[in-house]
């Protein structure tokens, strides 16, 4: 039998050190939310690229599942699914994060701020930190390119979707009893302490205004009450990130993808351009 003279662990005594460490510290939980017919495997390589980029900053992950053959359903109980899973997954770590964020893209964005509305989120309010949407129509889908406007109706009337209903506002005969009026109102925004939005003008699906939150022409020179109810959304959402007692600290990332000008992205397909 032969023997090694010098013992050289196969892991460093620092590796070894941080893994002891890590089940003592304070942990930030990064919940990734996907979107439109997607998978807990969307947003994998964000998470791969945080691992890389911040190996001490204790976080850890959720890649989100629960929802992944639900998404032409009611956003509102697609928000209650996802609930039930963070608390899941928190009840499992050996101690609750002290942060929570969350990744979101496209209609993920609106199933987390339709979260932060639950009763069942009240507990975890004081430890959200950081929401950033990749695409995501938080004003809904209005004044879209005519192409787009075409795509979707098709969708809708496909797929008989409850989901796309909502984001088109035509879920209910006055638009201020609709879900996305509502959502406007729930302060999701100033729950966390910072917030971040990353849109594209070249999104086929979602409107660049919408996902950036601003002002669009169409909404302007729209006179009838669609155009001042799309104003009220904006101004609901505004109003909760000046209010809140986070100081919510709002960045708007605007990204322009090298593609020829006959092409467009979108949905799944768009969402690997912002890496």
């Amino acid at each position: 039998m032969s023997y090694i003279s010098d013992h050289i662990p196969y892991f460093s005594n620092a590796t070894k050190d941080a893994i002891e460490q890590r089940r003592f510290v304070d942990s930030h939980l990064i919940v990734f939310v996907h979107g439109l017919e997607g998978t807990s495997e969307d947003l994998s390589a964000y998470r791969n690229f945080l691992r890389i980029s911040l190996p001490a900053a204790h976080l850890t992950f959720l890649m989100s599942e629960v929802n992944q053959t639900e998404t032409w359903t009611d956003v509102k109980g697609m928000a209650q699914n996802l609930l039930e899973e963070i608390q899941k997954h928190v009840s499992k770590m050996p101690r609750p994060p002290t942060k929570i964020s969350f990744l979101a893209h496209s209609l993920g964005g609106l199933i987390v701020r339709t979260l932060c509305g639950l009763d069942g989120m009240k507990v975890f309010i004081p430890r959200l930190h950081t929401l950033l949407t990749l695409n995501s129509p938080h004003v809904g889908l209005m004044y879209n390119q005519r192409a787009a406007n075409w795509g979707i109706a098709i969708l809708q009337w496909w797929k008989q979707s409850v989901s796309i209903e909502q984001l088109t506002m035509k879920d209910a005969a006055n638009f201020r009893d609709s879900f996305l009026y509502k959502l406007s109102g729930n302060g999701a925004f100033g729950m966390f302490r910072n917030v971040l939005l990353v849109g594209t003008m070249q999104d086929l699906y979602v409107p660049g205004h919408s996902a950036l939150i601003e002002v669009c022409k169409g909404a302007l020179s729209d006179m009838t009450s669609q155009g001042g109810i799309y104003m009220e959304l904006l101004s609901n959402i505004n109003e909760s990130i000046l209010s809140s007692s986070k100081h919510t600290t709002l960045v708007k990332y605007i990204v322009n993808h090298n593609v020829p000008r006959s092409q467009q992205i979108s949905g799944r397909a768009g969402m690997f351009f912002f890496l």
